[in-house]
């Protein structure tokens, strides 16, 4: 690539993303009068350059998927959230997402921080991101806005609830057969269940009876 050509692509890029980072440009995806467009400039309107835009697919518990009107946002813990973009038809079945901006008021100090990402505000996706400069070897340092292609996955489209317990109304079982204690077998021999009780109690009262008297005349 000639040099005169590389400056006019460098142009280009820069543009774009001064675009969609500005709240005009934001405005112009649709999303218009959203609290977070303004973070995503400085009070004189130059953009952030920590900024990262997002893009890439979406599938439902691995499967291609499209369902109109869905919202998807970026969140940081419950300090900070995205503008919503809506997802758009692939052509194929499925659905991908552009200008995801996570542009965060560096007042905020949440550089480092996990990002989450959200369909209508209700199921998270099993994919997170950070809001970081990411190299191999670890984090870099911010130089200008970064375009990061992230695919999210989520389990369901709503949240699953889960199942209530029903309660049995099916016939209650039998009740259990009570031994037969009438008559106890000792040393081989039947006998009435009261009568081996009297005979259990009056050793028990013999015996001790035999050591009080071993106690005293000891």
């Amino acid at each position: 690539m000639s040099p005169p050509t590389f400056i006019v692509a460098m142009l280009a890029f820069f543009a774009s993303i001064t675009l969609v980072l500005s709240p005009t440009g934001l405005e112009a995806q649709g999303i218009p009068g959203c609290e977070e467009t303004r973070r995503a400039s400085s009070p004189n309107g130059v953009p952030i350059w920590r900024a990262i835009v997002f893009s890439g697919e979406i599938t439902v518990a691995g499967e291609p998927l499209y369902e109109p009107g869905l919202q998807l946002t970026a969140r940081i813990g419950d300090k900070w959230e995205t503008c919503p973009v809506e997802p758009q038809p692939d052509g194929e079945g499925g659905s991908t997402y552009a200008d995801l901006v996570v542009a965060v008021d560096p007042a905020l100090d949440l550089e480092g921080s996990q990002i989450e990402f959200w369909l209508n505000g209700e199921v998270a996706a099993h994919t997170t991101d950070w809001y970081a400069v990411i190299f191999d070897g670890g984090f870099g340092v911010w130089t200008f806005p970064i375009l990061r292609g992230v695919d999210l996955d989520f389990p369901s489209v709503t949240p699953v609830e889960p199942t209530p317990l029903q309660p049995y109304t099916g016939p209650l079982p039998p009740p259990l057969p009570m031994a037969d204690i009438s008559a106890l077998r000792v040393g081989g021999f039947g006998m009435p269940a009261t009568f081996a009780l009297i005979a259990m109690l009056a050793g028990l009262a013999f015996v001790s009876l035999g050591l009080f008297a071993f106690k005293r005349w000891a």
